[in-house]
């Protein structure tokens, strides 16, 4: 599980946990042998990408990046635009 650390200015709950994005993820794009690109919905069903590295020594998931997913990655989703 992932644990939500929130700033004073975020939308998450300090201390909420939360499915991996693996768990969740609509579309999942591999870009590297340790990196991995997650499109799916937050809480407000805003899209969202995320990145995470895979970890060699624990074989974990350590996110690296997340932010409002970008048109571009539309045609990942299923159904999505292959334009």
């Amino acid at each position: 599980m992932w644990t939500s650390i929130a700033r004073r200015s975020s939308t998450a709950w300090p201390g909420r946990t939360s499915s991996t994005p693996s768990e969740t993820a609509i579309a999942i794009d591999e870009l590297d042998d340790d990196l991995a690109l997650y499109l799916g919905a937050a809480r407000d069903a805003a899209m969202l990408e995320v990145v995470s590295l895979l970890r060699t020594f624990d074989r974990e998931d350590l996110v690296i990046h997340a932010m409002v997913m970008r048109t571009s990655y539309r045609r990942l989703l299923p159904g999505g635009d292959n334009g």
